[in-house]
């Protein structure tokens, strides 16, 4: 439903726009351009909220309890939460920071305490690249000893489609509002297809951090790693 209102959104933008022109006295050119600028808009809208279609339910789970092996047409986002301990705590830390290093991945942040009278801790949240995430998974346990590891994935497909039509229909907006602005013939109309270009590049520049945000998360899994030494 958000997404539907977003397009009514835009749809209503484009149309303001177009009255906003003719008020100010555009000429018949300049008119037949804007209104096809807005039927132009109406069918980017509609068929991008066509595309959002797309199922956006988790991926399965075998019998097993294992994650199935994911579609690659579709956008899936994987996380993991994986306990360790150990009696070895320095081998068995080098230990998984090589095997992060050698998946390509990296560390995002780290919290560490304890003593080592007493025992010390750290957590990791990684990132692993979204083609190493299932070997990395299996070299993080071979480090130390599993006490617990939950995964979950999201789907993410309906959004990301979603974001790449919009992005699309605001580039062929912004072209067709380009060419108009050069064929305005007097000031009022100058200023008027300006704003609407301020708006529409305000559009794209949230549209493209929205999709950007979406690449990291799809490229590059989470595993968060809680080690825990044990005497």
């Amino acid at each position: 439903m958000k997404r539907h209102a977003r397009i009514l959104t835009g749809l209503l933008a484009a149309l303001t726009a177009c009255a906003l022109l003719a008020g100010c006295g555009a000429s018949s050119a300049s008119n037949t351009a804007i209104a096809e600028i807005d039927r132009g808009a109406a069918a980017d809208y509609e068929s991008a909220a066509g595309t959002s279609g797309w199922g956006g339910a988790e991926e399965g789970m075998t019998d097993e309890g294992t994650l199935i092996a994911p579609d690659p047409a579709r956008k899936i986002i994987y996380t993991a939460d994986l306990s360790l301990e150990s009696t070895e705590f320095d081998s068995a830390s080098s230990a998984l920071l090589d095997a992060l290093a050698q998946a390509g991945g990296y560390v995002q942040s780290s919290e560490s305490g304890g003593s080592t009278e007493y025992g010390r801790w750290v957590r990791w949240s990684l990132r692993v690249p979204a083609d190493q995430y299932r070997s990395f998974l299996t070299a993080a346990e071979n480090s130390a000893s599993r006490t617990s590891l939950s995964e979950s994935t999201e789907d993410v497909t309906a959004d990301y489609v979603d974001v790449e039509a919009r992005l699309n229909s605001l580039e062929a907006q912004r072209q067709r509002l380009e060419e108009l602005r050069a064929q305005a013939g007097n000031l009022e109309d100058l200023l008027a297809i300006e704003n609407q270009l301020t708006q529409v590049q305000y559009q794209i520049e949230s549209y493209t951090g929205q999709k950007r945000v979406l690449d990291d998360q799809i490229t590059y899994s989470t595993v968060n790693v809680y080690l825990d030494e044990v005497k």
